[in-house]
């Protein structure tokens, strides 16, 4: 098994997209592996929140290193 991480995503659940870094801020991308990722729950949720509001999904992602 290859060593990795747990890490975390935010996908809004009205467009179905997923939040990313972009230019020093948050963008939308429909695909996962250009999704951010983020270290800690607590900071995806707070995230999320502030971005989006209530309509989010956060999921658990294993990043390969």
């Amino acid at each position: 098994m290859s060593a990795g991480r747990v890490a975390y995503v935010v996908q809004d659940l009205e467009s179905y997209l997923f939040l990313m870094a972009q230019d020093g801020d948050v963008g939308y991308t429909p695909e996962l592996h250009r999704a951010g990722r983020f270290d800690h729950y607590e900071e995806a949720f707070d995230t999320a929140k502030l971005v989006l509001g209530d309509g989010f999904k956060i999921s658990t992602v294993w990043v390969v290193a």
